[in-house]
């Protein structure tokens, strides 16, 4: 389930999104060989962010190929991306764009193989035959069966292939929650976990709990969603993955100030034009912003949770 969200909150996406990526070839230059990496990211809205990944993001070819005259151009970090949206006509805008980026780019796509899916994230059983098919296929996971008992894969498959789960800036707008999808991301898809996510201070008072409470009746945010970080590790246990796989980083004040920082300033340099953006969502999502970074009640995790051997 995507938000409907200022395009300046997207400036900060580099920060977890190299995070992101750097985690997902972890396991690659630890073992030094080749795997099949499948990046499935959700919340992409109309494709901001998937342009980044696929078209700009990738990681130096190895010293070894470069000293023996082999290949020197930069590689992908991951070799297929499924983009999962909840509008057809995001799906449908961030398709068209990529294929503008294609046309115009005088090289090939780092990344060969790119889907994009209208559906709701949040809700694994909803989606399509041909999504559920994309995000399961070298899982040994069956569409339609449910729980785990069916997605056993094989040592080899492992070897071979891993999938990963992104998700930036939107687990906390999911509703019901974000339980759905990261059991159906451990136990269906085998996938590890990584994420830029919200959570709640351990130290927020009932005075800021309260106006949490408020802001999310506006927004329509699940207040629920805002879990402590205990809370939040907790839940990826329940859904299977393991407590020391689970790492999370704090990188709030990298995050929420400079998003109301450039939200300010983008309303001033349109003042100049004879225009603001008023008291419309721009700037109240401007005030929300400066207020988590003041209060420190909401804070910014990186998150990464690795699926392990199991």
């Amino acid at each position: 389930m995507d938000k409907d969200e200022p395009a300046t909150a997207k400036s900060v996406d580099a920060i977890p999104a190299s995070t992101a990526a750097d985690s997902a070839t972890h396991d690659q230059h630890e073992k030094q060989r080749q795997r099949h990496v499948k990046l499935v990211d959700v919340g992409i809205g109309c494709g901001d962010q998937t342009l980044y990944l696929t078209r700009k993001l990738s990681r130096p070819a190895s010293t070894p190929a470069r000293e023996l005259g082999g290949n020197s151009d930069d590689n992908p970090l991951f070799d297929s991306y499924i983009g999962i949206t909840i509008a057809e006509t995001q799906a449908d805008f961030a398709r068209e764009r990529l294929l503008k980026t294609t046309l115009a780019d005088d090289h090939p796509s780092p990344v060969p193989d790119v889907k994009i899916f209208a559906a709701d994230a949040a809700d694994p059983l909803s989606w399509g035959s041909d999504l559920t098919q994309a995000v399961l296929e070298n899982s040994s996971s069956t569409p339609g069966e449910e729980k785990t008992e069916f997605a056993q894969t094989s040592p080899a498959k492992d070897e071979e292939h891993q999938t990963w789960l992104l998700a930036l800036d939107t687990l906390y707008h999911f509703k019901p929650s974000r339980k759905s999808l990261l059991k159906f991301a451990r136990q269906d898809m085998r996938a590890s976990f990584m994420a830029f996510d919200l959570l709640m201070s351990d130290r927020a008072s009932l005075r800021d709990r309260l106006i949490l409470r408020s802001m999310c009746l506006v927004t329509g945010i699940p207040y629920s969603n805002f879990m402590t970080r205990k809370e939040y590790e907790d839940m990826l246990v329940e859904a299977g993955y393991e407590r020391d796989m689970v790492d999370m980083r704090d990188i709030s004040e990298h995050v929420f100030a400079g998003i109301a920082r450039d939200i300010w300033k983008k309303d001033e340099v349109m003042k100049i034009y004879g225009m603001s953006m008023g008291m419309g969502k721009f700037r109240g999502a401007a005030k929300v912003f400066n207020w988590w970074a003041r209060s420190g009640v909401v804070r910014g995790f990186v998150v990464v949770a690795r699926r392990g051997n199991s």
